[in-house]
């Protein structure tokens, strides 16, 4: 959930997920492209805005352990800048 900032233009944002050791792959909109990782909001305009949530969609931790760290980096694709990097701990 962006919790502070100004609105980010989905144009502009890129959402990437790094799922443990593999490569960040960017994640598309689940409404677009369901495979995963995708990205589901809950507000339906054409910008990230304060208290809007993102959910991310994976298949898991893609190499038969029962847990993995995953990495979520919001990029400002348009500026080049990251905003926002988080790791998340998950269970297959």
């Amino acid at each position: 959930t962006m919790d502070q900032g100004g609105d980010l233009g989905w144009a502009s944002a890129k959402v990437k997920v790094a799922i443990g050791q593999n490569a960040a792959v960017t994640a598309g909109n689940c409404a677009d492209d369901p495979t995963a990782p995708c990205y589901t909001v809950t507000e339906s305009d054409t910008a990230w805005n304060v208290g809007e949530a993102v959910t991310i969609t994976t298949q898991g931790c893609d190499n038969g352990d029962a847990t993995c760290t995953v990495t979520v980096t919001v990029l400002n694709d348009r500026d080049g800048v990251t905003l926002d990097t988080l790791a998340i701990a998950m269970e297959n």
